[in-house]
């Protein structure tokens, strides 16, 4: 056996066998799994890419919503104030009507000059100034005092002397006569 020559380990190259063959099969099937794992997560976070975009033109368009609620509810608030400063004015306004006419009923029985009179109440509902106390103070005006009284009533002071004091003592209640 002299011709053979003897072969070392090192020399002795490795045949591919079905075991190799096998393993190599299944280290493929193994990389295109993990190459659709890769396409198939890929696609996982384009998904959240556009759900968290959407989810934040959601949070913006809510921010918008209730800055905007903010401002319509602000403007409410303050119409609600000016409704009820309009009601409290109404409510003085009425309160005022009323009481000057009131006062109108009770001047409309004065006859004689040393008759009182019942003060009125002016446009800024208090009582008006330097009232005339009797029928005979009210038939005895001047021209600065009636206007000041038909100002602080609300009117108008256009007209001789003599038809201003006509307005203001029919306003007041009074008689023509008188």
């Amino acid at each position: 056996m002299a011709d053979i020559p003897e072969q070392t380990d090192s020399q002795i190259l490795p045949q591919p066998g079905m075991e190799s063959v096998s393993q190599v099969a299944e280290i493929l099937a193994l990389l295109q799994q993990l190459q659709q794992g890769q396409a198939a997560l890929h696609e996982g976070q384009v998904s959240l890419q556009q759900a968290q975009t959407a989810l934040q033109e959601g949070q913006a368009a809510l921010q918008q919503g209730q800055t905007d609620f903010r401002g319509e509810q602000a403007a409410l608030l303050e119409g609600q104030a000016d409704i009820l400063q309009q009601v409290d004015e109404l409510r003085d306004e009425g309160s005022r009507q009323d009481k000057n006419s009131i006062a109108r009923v009770i001047n409309n029985n004065a006859r004689l000059d040393d008759t009182l009179l019942e003060p009125f109440y002016g446009i800024n509902g208090q009582l008006v100034p330097h009232f005339p106390p009797t029928l005979g103070h009210a038939k005895r005006l001047r021209s600065d005092r009636v206007d000041a009284l038909l100002l602080a009533l609300g009117l108008g002071v256009a007209g001789s002397l003599a038809v201003r004091q006509t307005r203001f003592k029919r306003y007041i209640g009074l008689r023509d006569d008188e």
